[in-house]
């Protein structure tokens, strides 16, 4: 028994560095691709929201854009949903302010979860991962984009939405809402 609980431990011991190098390796990546993009237009798109509201690159011109990219089985998007609702009702009382949620889900299994997650914002869907993939730059999710008033790229990460906190790795509702601001 004290040997299967040795292997066991030794197992375990060699498994968490693997999975911090990963880890580590993953926000390398995700720093990369924001020093990369940064300042940079954002890529042509086209999208139509499940309410019928065409999006593209041209709707985004004049005012900063917040673009949220998430999925229905991805439970960090999930458990973030009730802090971007509160995001989402802040941007949407500054005319100069815009959010967009983007997501790869089929439209037609997207109504039922918005009511089931109380979703608020409007939800676009590309219906194809790899065009998602595309406009997140492959970063994975939760994603944001933060786009400044010309359209350019001011924010781009895989970060976590808080109510009030800036931990590493995550953005608070305060500190987006200035950023945008600013962005103007």
């Amino acid at each position: 028994m004290r040997l299967f609980i040795l292997t066991i431990a030794i197992l375990l011991s060699n498994y968490a560095p693997a999975q911090n190098a990963n880890r580590q390796w993953s926000f390398e990546y995700l720093d990369s691709v924001a020093d990369t993009h940064k300042g940079q237009p954002y890529i042509p798109f086209h999208l139509v929201s499940l309410d019928g509201k065409g999006l593209d690159n041209r709707s985004c011109l004049g005012k900063a854009t917040f673009i949220s990219f998430w999925f229905e089985s991805c439970q960090g998007c999930v458990s973030e949903f009730p802090a971007i609702n509160r995001l989402y009702d802040s941007i949407s009382r500054d005319p100069h302010l815009q959010f967009i949620a983007v997501t790869f889900d089929h439209a037609q299994t997207l109504p039922s979860f918005i009511r089931e997650h109380n979703i608020a914002f409007a939800v676009a869907t590309t219906e194809n991962r790899d065009t998602f993939k595309q406009l997140n730059f492959g970063m994975g999710c939760p994603g944001i984009i933060i786009l400044d008033a010309k359209g350019r790229i001011a924010e781009i990460g895989m970060r976590g939405i808080s109510e009030n906190s800036d931990r590493n790795r995550e953005f608070s509702i305060p500190h987006i809402l200035g950023f945008m601001r600013s962005s103007l």
